[in-house]
């Protein structure tokens, strides 16, 4: 009964958008309205790094979508060097044209697109609340996209090895 008025108090998120609510606020609501266990399990699942041993069986495939599309790009990394095609099963092959900011975007747009998937008839329980989450964090991720801050973490990487040289 708790995630369904803890559902109910979330505004809703929508891709490419940002976020109505931090992920602190989130842990916040969601620390009153879930029992102990439930928000444990709701802390430790983290997109990054993905356990379907920890989550529900209806997540299972969203894990294995991640995890496929992690071996996907690491296959793409791994044959860039060669110039050869990566052989890759669930991202297409004009997947390694892209720069890589488009590849990330384009990566976040098809785990938002399972996380939905995954949410209908789900909306009001647990694994409602956690697909919530990792769409918030994905959104996160999204927000994180800045042109201005990129540029100056980059130029504080390479100027300081630029004035090194010259020293």
């Amino acid at each position: 009964m708790l995630t369904v008025y803890l559902t109910c108090s979330l505004p809703t998120l929508y891709y490419n958008q940002i976020a109505p609510i931090t992920l602190s606020e989130f842990y916040e609501e969601a620390s009153s309205q879930l029992s102990i266990k439930n928000f444990e399990k709701l802390k430790q699942t983290d997109l990054q790094q993905v356990n379907a041993r920890s989550l529900q069986a209806r997540m299972n495939s969203f894990w294995e979508l991640n995890e496929s599309l992690k071996a996907d790009v690491a296959e793409i990394r791994k044959v860039r060097q060669s110039k050869q095609l990566p052989n890759v099963h669930t991202l297409p092959k004009s997947f390694a044209d892209k720069n890589p900011l488009e590849r990330e975007k384009s990566l976040l747009k098809i785990q938002w697109d399972a996380l939905t998937d995954l949410e209908f008839g789900e909306t009001f329980s647990f694994t409602g609340v956690l697909v919530y989450k990792l769409k918030l964090q994905i959104l996160e991720r999204l927000a994180s996209f800045d042109a201005k801050k990129g540029r100056l973490v980059l130029e504080s990487i390479v100027n300081p090895a630029k004035e090194k040289e010259m020293v």
